[in-house]
Parts: C-alpha cells; structure tokens; sequence
C-alpha cells in the first residue's frame, strides 16, 4: 500500500513504550482513542460546532501496531442524519525500518450527534448550494496548510510518503 493515493492523514502520531500492553504491542484502547479524535474533527467541521461521539458502530484490528510504528488515522464522513454524521476512519501503520512496510492495521465506523450549547442534539447546518459536501480539510488545495514538515529539506521527507512536500508551510492557497 502506498499512502501518496490516501492523501493526508488526518491524525499521524508514533506510539510510545508507555502506550504498549503487558505483552509489548500498542494497547487496542490506545489505537481506539485516536480513532475517536481523528473521527471526532470531520464531524465537528460538518457540525459546525460541538459533537459527540454516541456510537462506535464497529472496530476491527486487523494487524497489531507496535511501539515505534508511524500510525496514520483517515477518516472521512460517509453518512449525515439531521443531527448525525457518521464517519469511518482506517488506520495505518508504516513498519520502521529500511522496507517501511505499510499495513491496514484498523478499520473503524463512528456515528455522532451535534449539540447545542445544553449539549441536546441539535440540527446539522444546511449545505446550500455551491458549498462543499464535506467540510474542508488540512491539506487542500484550496486550504490553509500546515505541515509537520516545514523546513526539512527533501530528502528528509523520502521516507514520509504522506506528507506532500509542497505543503511546507503555512498558507492560502489561491
């Protein structure tokens, strides 16, 4: 698997020996927290404010995550209600190493609500017409940009196949 064709991740983070199960692997609960805040920033944007998580509808850890793994979360809505946005997000994990072999680790479907101020459920807002369907994202074209790799030079970022080197700084793009 090649993560260029995923695009930018939504959440990237590399697990520590404190996040490691008494066997040595990366605890599921850990995997799991970060699905539920990669999942949790494109409901937010479509909810234009507050949402929660009421369901982790599924979780299937299909290969184990290690300490030292770069772990890639994306997540993308693939349902709205009037107050619900359901998001899936599938996780990576590029093995360290001179291979970086890459494996779908995790596959998650997540649904939220929007609330209000009293945290009630509240009506998404209404798209109208020429707006996006889905909000916009770190990492389009259209879009402010920040990257983690602002100022490496390109042959640091050969080996960070997700990280687009055009994205180096801080900016609109026209």
């Amino acid at each position: 698997m090649d993560l260029k064709e995923r695009g930018i991740p939504t959440l990237c983070l590399v697990p520590q020996p404190n996040d490691a199960n008494v066997y040595g692997d990366v605890s599921g609960s850990w995997v799991m927290t970060h699905v539920d805040t990669a999942a949790s920033i494109p409901a937010i944007r479509r909810a234009n404010g507050r949402a929660v998580t009421i369901a982790m509808n599924s979780c299937v850890f299909r290969e184990p995550v290690y300490i030292g793994d770069l772990v890639s979360f994306y997540a993308t809505i693939v349902a709205t209600g009037r107050t619900s946005v359901t998001v899936k997000v599938e996780v990576y994990a590029q093995r360290m190493g001179l291979e970086a072999d890459v494996a779908k680790v995790t596959e998650a479907t997540l649904t939220f609500v929007a609330t209000d101020d009293d945290r009630r459920p509240r009506a998404l807002p209404a798209i109208t017409e020429g707006s996006p369907k889905e909000p916009p994202v770190w990492g389009g074209t259209k879009h402010p940009v920040l990257s983690a790799t602002a100022g490496m030079p390109n042959h640091a970022l050969a080996g960070m196949p997700h990280f687009a080197q055009d994205t180096v700084s801080l900016s609109k793009a026209d």
